[in-house]
């Protein structure tokens, strides 16, 4: 599928206008694995980004858990968390 991988343009793996026209001048056995490639692509593409979306909230989850609302550490609270100083005694 040296037609639709890689491209003259700015953007990588864009197809030009010239490749374009190349794949139609070929023909359908051209440009039947050409829609076929892309097609697959989207594919993955979309099943990466459902993937992504299923994460992102138990990471979100994650990054809100410190040693008072979790099994933690104050050590692992890292150094943004602001410490209540008791007063002496």
């Amino acid at each position: 599928m040296l037609l639709v991988l890689g491209g003259e343009s700015d953007h990588p793996g864009k197809l030009s206008r010239k490749r374009v026209l190349a794949l139609y001048s070929a023909g359908p056995q051209a440009v039947v694995p050409a829609v076929q490639y892309l097609q697959d692509s989207g594919e993955s593409l979309r099943s990466a980004v459902e993937q992504l979306r299923q994460r992102v909230p138990v990471l979100e989850e994650q990054l809100q858990k410190n040693s008072r609302n979790s099994y933690k550490p104050p050590s692992s609270d890292g150094p943004g968390r602001i410490l209540k100083v008791r007063k002496p005694s």
